[in-house]
């Protein structure tokens, strides 16, 4: 699959299935945020998977869902939680690293997204500094969700509102400004 194609599929997944995940998918979506561009090259993130499904359900129970949707239909039913997560930390808290935080979960939801899985990024959580041992001057950045699917998400035209939205079949909707309105060339 091409680059821009790639893009255009690795869209926020909110809804999983129980399937799997194979350890050389885990190594591939690593290895990649290992050897990813970052800000003068100090590696100041560290990373967590979570696969042990007792800690899993914790984390499903501290993280906030879709916080732009009806709160009785922001998060996942209990068989559509998450089989998985990958936790950035942030071993030398600055600005600079907040910018390779967004660099390394680009390229794990891009890694991801080419192997068929899906993702979804938060920064909306709480109590987990103890349960995942982040030590007193680390910083627990954000939260990925990881696993196979169980619904789709779809870009569609923005039209004043920039909340997406979800239909019957829990399938996503996620409105998006053209191009013109973005970007300038001077």
């Amino acid at each position: 699959m091409d680059i821009n194609s790639l893009y255009h599929k690795a869209r926020t997944i909110r809804l999983f299935t129980k399937e799997e995940v194979s350890q050389d998918a885990f190594h591939t979506i690593l290895e990649n945020v290992r050897v990813a561009s970052n800000a003068t090259n100090r590696q100041t993130l560290r990373y967590i998977v979570i696969k042990n499904p007792e800690l899993v359900s914790k984390i499903n129970n501290s993280v906030i869902y879709a916080s732009l949707l009806p709160q009785k239909s922001n998060s996942p039913q209990s068989d559509q939680f998450p089989p998985y997560y990958i936790v950035i930390v942030q071993t030398q808290p600055s600005a600079i690293s907040d910018i390779d935080t967004g660099i390394a979960a680009d390229v794990i939801k891009i890694s991801a997204a080419s192997m068929n899985l899906g993702t979804c990024i938060m920064a909306s959580f709480k109590n987990l500094d103890s349960l995942l041992h982040i030590k007193e001057k680390e910083r627990l950045r954000l939260i990925i969700a990881l696993g196979h699917p169980a619904h789709q998400s779809h870009i569609v035209e923005y039209k004043d509102d920039f909340r997406y939205y979800k239909d019957e079949h829990d399938d996503y909707y996620v409105p998006k400004k053209p191009l013109d309105d973005i970007v300038t060339f001077l």
